[in-house]
């Protein structure tokens, strides 16, 4: 992984009014540019290869971050072969939001927004994928065994806690289309 790194941090001399430090002030822009990596955090993620850019800054104890992440190639295990994945993120202590996400996965386009509330665990998914080739999936996945043919399309949105996964809710439309 190459990793670059600017930080640039200032402590405050000053005091609140019950005469404690202030909290230090940083300032930081990064840039990662994983090439080949594997991550494992429940769900394998294999073979990234790409660059996230990185802005941020603490202020008052509150970290604010923001940036944009562009891969390659990601292979989540045994679930989906993803291309061209880009992503605009903010994280503002509370929660983590990825927007305007746009993937090419199987011969399909995925676009989606995830945000997730790191006080409440509620996590919220909308997601359109559209022209999924289910025969290239198939043979990329763990159902290689089985012939499958044909397109998907789908609208999703999910809703609910992450710690409460038995409630997390959802509701969309599902296409399923012949093979030309």
């Amino acid at each position: 992984v190459d990793l670059q790194a600017i930080i640039n941090a200032k402590f405050i001399k000053t005091q609140d009014e019950f005469g404690e430090k202030s909290a230090p002030q940083i300032d930081f822009v990064a840039s990662i540019s994983p090439q080949g990596l594997s991550l494992e955090s429940g769900v394998t993620l294999k073979d990234l290869y790409g660059k996230i850019l990185l802005q941020g800054s603490m202020r008052n104890g509150k970290p604010k971050a923001w940036g944009i992440i562009q891969m390659s190639n990601i292979e989540v295990h045994k679930l989906a072969k993803i291309h061209n994945f880009s992503s605009n993120f903010y994280f503002d202590g509370n929660s983590i939001t990825l927007h305007d996400i746009l993937a090419d996965m199987y011969n399909g386009q995925v676009m989606a927004e995830i945000t997730l509330d790191l006080d409440t665990t509620k996590i919220e998914l909308k997601t359109k994928i559209a022209n999924i080739d289910l025969r290239k999936y198939s043979r990329d996945t763990a159902y290689a065994e089985k012939e499958i043919g044909g397109y998907l399309d789908f609208d999703l949105l999910l809703q609910g806690h992450l710690n409460e996964i038995q409630k997390v809710w959802g509701e969309g439309v599902l296409t399923l289309r012949k093979a030309q």
